[in-house]
């Protein structure tokens, strides 16, 4: 759900950073605002020796990938506030096609033995931008998850996968958004808006003959709730928008290894095109929901990473998520999560834009940490939660007036997901 929310807030900032910037009597635009040393890629070592064989097909996302953060050290949070994640269970990564594909082994030493500790991968991104190119090189738009493992965690160690149970259940998320912009280096006035809550209706069925598990969700409620007195009116106004949404559905096959392939959304009839376009970011939401796991068996205190590509309502990311098994206890996975995006362009085409309108990102940065808590008969997580804070530059132009100035956005979300009550 985290997508959605942002794809439908920035989209909004955008136009008013674009108004402000076109009236005749605005100053001459500042310098951008400097984006912190997050931004740029890290600065890394060497990585150690050991290191993953790339899976076919993968060569070329290795060669594009900067040097190995060094073992055990935590993703910097350097990249793209137009579109957040996705989760599992908050905000992880958005899978798409295939089951085990795109999975990277670690390499045991010599051949033989158990698999060696490998080092993360950063892609290399100035100011959290990709260079032109970068991001079809690291993973194509709707490709499949890179999954590679980095650590696999202390013996005894045991194959993870889903084997999900059909049924019905009952799915809930509560997202916060908070957002400061500034238009020409002045503040524009902000207040939190009002926490949305989310219920999705779950329908797992059997296993089918390609040894998928077909998932339908289907919206139940989605309702502004204020977190004081002066979020009333604001929460008031939006939930006639938000009530056109029930009965929205989608759905999608998810594979042993979790990740779904099929997806489709169905939007309830009279929801406005670009409504509905700005909803289709919950289609990444939903289904990256599920966490994608190793091949190789794994025991606590494992680590892997995904790298992802998101692409909703005009925002291109690249989201690099590692993952660590805190502990297992049979079916049921208590995992952290760190996530780190990067955008895979300076170019932002966004819904709800004003004809004529441009953004061009200066640059950003994005990063969150998180938990979720699994079961391997569940197709989506029993409790998550997942913090984010972004920052972007942007340069506007276009407009009425034809002319441009420059803006900076700040945004903090939570996300929380829940299992209410039937």
């Amino acid at each position: 759900m985290l997508i959605s929310v942002r794809s439908s807030v920035i989209p909004s900032v955008l136009a008013l950073a674009l108004l402000a910037c076109s009236k005749e009597d605005t100053p001459p635009p500042a310098p951008a605002a400097p984006v912190s040393s997050a931004a740029t890629a890290p600065t890394v070592e060497a990585a150690p020796q050991a290191s993953a064989a790339p899976a076919p097909g993968q060569e070329q996302a290795a060669a594009s990938l900067s040097a190995a953060v060094p073992e055990g050290a935590a993703p910097t949070a350097s990249a793209a506030a137009a579109a957040a994640p996705s989760a599992s269970g908050a905000a992880l990564v958005a899978p798409t096609p295939s089951a085990s594909a795109g999975t990277t082994p670690a390499t045991p030493a010599g051949g033989g033995g158990a698999p060696q500790k490998v080092a993360a991968l950063v892609p290399k991104a100035a100011r959290g931008i990709l260079a032109p190119g970068e991001a079809d090189r690291l993973i194509k738009v709707g490709g499949s998850p890179v999954v590679r493992l980095l650590d696999p965690g202390a013996a005894p160690h045991a194959t993870v996968a889903y084997a999900i149970t059909p049924g019905k259940y009952p799915l809930g998320t509560r997202m916060d958004v908070n957002m400061a912009v500034s238009i020409g280096g002045q503040a524009m006035p902000s207040q939190p808006m009002p926490q949305l809550v989310i219920v999705m209706d779950v329908d797992v069925a059997a296993k089918d003959p390609a040894g998928l598990f077909p998932v339908v969700g289907t919206l139940r409620s989605m309702s502004s709730q204020a977190k004081g007195a002066d979020q009333e009116e604001m929460a008031k106004a939006m939930q006639p928008q938000l009530q056109a949404f029930k009965g929205l559905s989608m759905s999608c096959k998810l594979s042993p290894s979790g990740q779904a392939r099929d997806f489709a959304l169905k939007m309830p009839p009279g929801v406005p095109a670009e409504a509905e376009q700005l909803m289709s970011g919950m289609s990444q939401s939903f289904e990256s929901m599920v966490v994608p796991l190793p091949s190789e068996p794994v025991g606590t205190g494992a680590r892997w990473q995904v790298l992802t590509r998101i692409n909703s309502t005009g925002a291109d990311i690249v989201q690099s998520s590692l993952f660590t098994l805190k502990s297992r206890t049979g079916d049921q996975l208590n995992l952290d999560v760190k996530l780190e995006q990067f955008a895979a362009s300076a170019t932002v085409n966004m819904p709800g834009m004003p004809p004529g309108a441009s953004a061009q990102l200066l640059g950003f940065k994005s990063g969150g940490t998180g938990m979720s808590r699994i079961d391997l008969e569940h197709a989506v997580p029993l409790a998550a939660r997942m913090s984010m804070t972004s920052g972007m530059d942007l340069g506007v132009g276009g407009g009425a007036a034809g002319q441009g100035g420059q803006a900076h956005i700040d945004m903090s979300l939570s996300n929380e997901i829940f299992r209410p009550e039937k």
